[in-house]
């Protein structure tokens, strides 16, 4: 569904580019609303003023997704804020789809986009 979403998306974003500005500062439709954004190459562990580089980066937003380890240990680190029972649904879901592509076969269908792999 995301994937079908990334597609379409993709394919029109050239298509609508000249109504592109007043499609987003209208309000959005009654259906619900999903966004996906990240900094993953932006680097804050690099980051040092002088005394030295951070232990721990956090950011104030529901969600956030950025680069993390030195160049040997490159990964990602992905943060998500929610209430207590949405985070209990979250971690469920996570943990049962995370253990699904662990164990999915190599002939499941995967989506490139801006090198963040998307699993369908």
């Amino acid at each position: 569904m995301i994937g079908k979403a990334i597609q379409t998306t993709c394919k029109n974003v050239l298509n609508e580019a000249e109504n592109l500005f007043v499609y987003m500062s209208s309000p959005a439709p009654s259906e619900r609303v999903f966004e996906i954004s990240g900094l993953p190459k932006m680097g804050v562990y690099d980051v040092n003023f002088g005394w030295g580089r951070p232990k721990k980066y956090e950011l104030i937003y529901t969600c956030s997704l950025s680069e993390c380890g030195d160049n040997a240990n490159r990964s990602l680190e992905f943060s998500i804020i929610l209430k207590k029972h949405e985070m209990n649904a979250f971690a469920s879901i996570f943990h049962k789809t995370l253990n699904c592509l662990l164990n999915a076969s190599s002939a499941m269908p995967m989506y490139r986009v801006n090198n963040l792999l998307l699993f369908m």
